[in-house]
């Protein structure tokens, strides 16, 4: 279990039942860490302050089967992946926060 919301979608092919292709993409959303302790929650909707991690992947495999009627089978892959990170920082007082 982690502290992380996530979506993950994924498209495989697979060739002659020999070889695997995958493309990918996870999305996974935090609360934000750098998140000052007298921080009071906005009313605003949009204003979630989360960390946000996307990652794409681009993978190619080998494909073992361990028996003849291809049941069960080993998918060994690698790959490229890209990921981007977004956190948010420069957190600064706005007059409601001084007006409190």
């Amino acid at each position: 279990m982690g502290n992380y919301l996530g979506m993950f979608w994924d498209v495989n092919y697979i060739y002659k039942d020999k070889y695997s292709f995958t493309i990918a993409q996870q999305l996974q959303l935090n609360y934000a860490n750098q998140r000052p302790d007298d921080m009071v929650s906005s009313e605003d909707w949009f204003n979630f302050d989360l960390d946000v991690v996307l990652s794409h992947r681009l993978l190619v495999g080998r494909i073992y089967n361990f028996d003849k009627n291809r049941r069960s089978r080993l998918n060994l892959q690698v790959g490229l992946a890209y990921n981007l990170v977004e956190e948010p920082k420069n957190y600064r007082k706005t007059r409601y926060d001084e007006v409190r």
